[in-house]
């Protein structure tokens, strides 16, 4: 058993790697298999852009409330 496990491990380990990346290995498996064309998130952009168009619509009517103007530092006690 042990001279089995030797060389299977031998042959995995002779085998020629490629200098191929992790995405387009799978690309290319995948692409044997007929491919595969995945939509991720869609309308991910223009959600960040909406909350960043809200947070910045908020600092800025704080500001003009004078929020920013209230908030103190709080003082040490030791």
């Amino acid at each position: 058993m042990e001279a089995e496990a030797r060389a299977i491990l031998t042959a995995a380990v002779a085998e020629e790697r490629s200098d191929t990346d992790l995405f387009s290995a799978l690309t290319e498996r995948f692409a044997q298999l007929g491919g595969a064309e995945l939509d991720i998130r869609p309308g991910q952009e223009s959600a960040r852009r909406e909350r960043r168009r809200i947070l910045d619509q908020m600092a800025a009517e704080a500001e003009e409330a004078g929020f920013y103007d209230l908030t103190v530092t709080p003082k040490r006690t030791r």
